[in-house]
């Protein structure tokens, strides 16, 4: 991931259905089964965002506990991005 990251932890069928353009899919269990560390950087920003805001707020909790400052949990529901221009269909990266 390079410069300022959309990071997606929602699980990959949510992901699949709509996205937002240029995330990268992190889901929430991956958080909590392997060393997320080898996948994201501590020097960059990530906005980190959900369907409801539940599950980015436990991963940028992780993050915090983990020594990541430079996080930003997007907060709101994953119906208002779709309302923007931001959204696209299809696959996106996985960092998995």
């Amino acid at each position: 991931i390079n410069g300022d990251e959309i990071v997606d932890v929602r699980k990959p069928g949510e992901q699949e259905s709509a996205h937002v353009e240029n995330a990268c899919l992190l889901p929430l269990d991956y958080f909590l089964e392997t060393n997320f560390e080898n996948k994201i950087s501590k020097e960059k920003h990530y906005y980190i965002h959900c369907r409801s805001g539940y599950r980015s707020t436990i991963a940028s909790s992780l993050l915090y506990r983990n020594g990541y400052e430079n996080i930003t949990n997007v907060i709101g529901s994953f119906d208002e991005i779709k309302t923007s221009s931001f959204l696209v269909k299809g696959s996106c990266p996985s960092l998995t």
